[in-house]
């Protein structure tokens, strides 16, 4: 049975996750002039501010992270 998850929910847990390390993950509104560089999500080091990763595909880091199992579909 394949389960799904909303992004929003998949979004919360990652940056539970990230927490602990001093880290968040962002969402960057699509009329952002900086919209073409970041993506749609992005990561911030909050200690340094700094952004250390871009493009974030939310359902591959969900599964990498296992936060989600490897079935589970992502939905908006």
């Amino acid at each position: 049975m394949n389960q799904s998850i909303t992004e929003k929910t998949l979004f919360t847990r990652i940056n539970r996750l990230l927490k602990s390390q001093g880290k968040r993950l962002r969402k960057c509104r699509i009329d952002s002039r900086v919209h073409q560089n970041l993506g749609d999500y992005y990561e911030v080091d909050l200690e340094h501010n700094l952004v250390t990763a871009t493009h974030v595909d939310l359902e591959r880091w969900g599964k990498e992270l296992f936060l989600i199992k490897p079935s589970a579909a992502v939905i908006a």
